[in-house]
């Protein structure tokens, strides 16, 4: 591989570093403009329509084919130094022997020691196992972490409104970025059949023109798929009265969120003015800048709507903001993460006053998180017990004590054998509650390597896989494939 000078001989690149980079480096315009400039052939290769994060893919996998990611990174640092600066100490993945791979065990550092669904990633890392011999060298990782296709939006007719007022919300939702398919509804949501009829719906629009005012419009946005992480509260439905242009944007937004593009929602949601009290869409706005990785701009906007009068006593509010301070401190370990604790304790308190016991329970498993992150290890415990007090019906408890206790017996060389009974009934409840859920898949790896049975690791490992495909991922998330896709295969060299 070519050495330039200035930069590191890595053992392998961490592309995903590498796409916060570009991301955080250029807008949509600025990146084609860069491709034309100097990846021609990439620049061509642009379809119209296609989403900033799949061209930022394109030209990855451009490089990486070509072994010249050097290439790309000398240009990086030339056009953006600081942002180069702040992302540098990830770029690579060091080449590392057994012995040093286990000194470097995601679990023995703190600012890796993620949480909840998503955040799981490095509760146990790969573990030395993924540096020693790969379990199927021939298998190929599916796509994951990637928008979906084509989406599918169902759309009612709109009472009191023209036919073309429906019309033309279908025809600018169709003409935005990506695929999108409107199919007819009736106002129940359900499809009316047809021979293209998709299987399922990611969004539906319902409502009409209140009191014939064809000038404007009342639609209520159903989020019927789920492509977030699944730790990151999302409303259900959406009740928006405005324009008809205001409206269409909003369609958009959420086409976009829906799909799995934070980018481009980021785009629609930031030209879309909102009302202080229309608190579903700035909550939206804010989760699409987190999972874009802005964490800094996710914060303040979650801030603004802590202070706002409409959204002030909102618990779901407080609850993806502590999500975010956690991942900002994951990635950037300022200071102690008393905030993020003090965050989570808030939405937790608001969540008992409003008799919403799940945002209660999903506070508590954040506070758990950052407890072990802290080393404090009987709060953690404390916290994963109370969520499961709350509900032992849903999975979140359980794989709360599943990663409190792997966190606990891999970082203090005092705890003893790791309880073989608790984690078999933990698994075997969460496995029986949501034969589905991804994370259940990635402690079922865990527990399979921690007993070297490595095929039937990589079977669960390759579930997680598959339960990752079509959705938005955090940082953290990408760094959980990544150590179970090394398992399977080996590391990269």
């Amino acid at each position: 591989m070519k050495q330039t000078s200035g930069l590191k001989t890595p053992g392998s690149y961490n592309t995903a570093t590498i796409r916060d980079l570009l991301s955080a480096s250029f807008s949509d315009e600025e990146f084609i403009a860069f491709c034309y400039d100097h990846f021609r052939e990439v620049n061509d290769g642009f379809a119209s329509g296609m989403p900033f994060r799949q061209k930022m893919q394109v030209l990855i996998e451009h490089c990486a084919n070509r072994n010249r990611l050097d290439d790309l990174l000398e240009l990086m640092r030339a056009i953006n130094p600081n942002q180069y600066a702040r992302f540098e100490p990830d770029l690579y993945v060091p080449a590392v022997s057994p012995s040093a791979a286990l000194r470097r065990l995601p679990w023995l550092r703190p600012r890796y020691a993620v949480l909840l669904a998503g955040l799981l990633a490095a509760a146990l890392g790969a573990g030395i196992w993924a540096w020693t011999r790969p379990t199927r060298s021939d298998w190929t990782p599916p796509p994951v972490c990637q928008p979906v296709e084509v989406v599918h939006v169902g759309l009612a007719p709109l009472s009191g409104c023209a036919p073309a007022v429906g019309k033309q919300l279908a025809d600018t939702w169709q003409a935005g970025t990506g695929r999108v398919q409107v199919v007819a509804v009736d106002q129940a949501g359900r499809p009316v059949p047809s021979t293209d009829t998709p299987s399922s719906l990611d969004l539906v629009v319902t409502g009409g023109c209140p009191e014939g005012d064809t000038n404007r419009v009342a639609l209520t946005y159903a989020l019927v798929a789920k492509r977030t992480p699944d730790e990151l509260y999302t409303p259900p439905r959406i009740v928006f009265t405005d324009t008809l242009e205001p409206a269409a944007r909003l369609g958009q937004a959420l086409i976009s969120y829906q799909r799995g593009d934070p980018e481009a929602a980021v785009n629609y949601f930031s030209a879309l003015p909102l009302a202080p009290e229309a608190r579903e869409p700035a909550l939206l706005a804010a989760n699409s800048l987190l999972l874009a990785g802005r964490y800094d701009e996710a914060v303040a906007a979650f801030e603004k709507m802590t202070l706002s009068p409409a959204t002030a006593t909102w618990d779901a509010a407080y609850y993806n903001l502590g999500l975010t301070r956690l991942n900002r401190y994951l990635l950037k370990p300022e200071g102690a993460p008393q905030a993020g604790l003090d965050t989570f304790e808030r939405a937790a308190g608001l969540a008992r006053q409003g008799a919403d016991p799940q945002i209660e329970l999903m506070a508590n498993v954040g506070k758990a998180l950052l407890n072990d992150i802290a080393g404090n290890w009987s709060e953690a415990d404390a916290s994963c017990r109370a969520a499961l007090s709350l509900n032992a019906r849903s999975v979140w408890p359980y794989v709360c004590r599943l990663r409190h206790t792997f966190q606990y017996h891999a970082r203090v060389s005092t705890a003893g054998p790791l309880p073989a009974g608790d984690i078999e009934q933990w698994l075997n409840e969460a496995e029986r509650l949501d034969p589905d859920f991804v994370w259940t898949h990635y402690f079922r790896g865990i527990w399979h390597l921690r007993r070297d049975e490595r095929q039937a690791a990589a079977a669960a490992f390759e579930k997680f896989y598959q339960g990752m495909h079509d959705r938005a991922c955090l940082r953290t998330d990408q760094e959980a494939l990544s150590n179970a896709g090394q398992f399977i295969t080996g590391p990269t060299r």
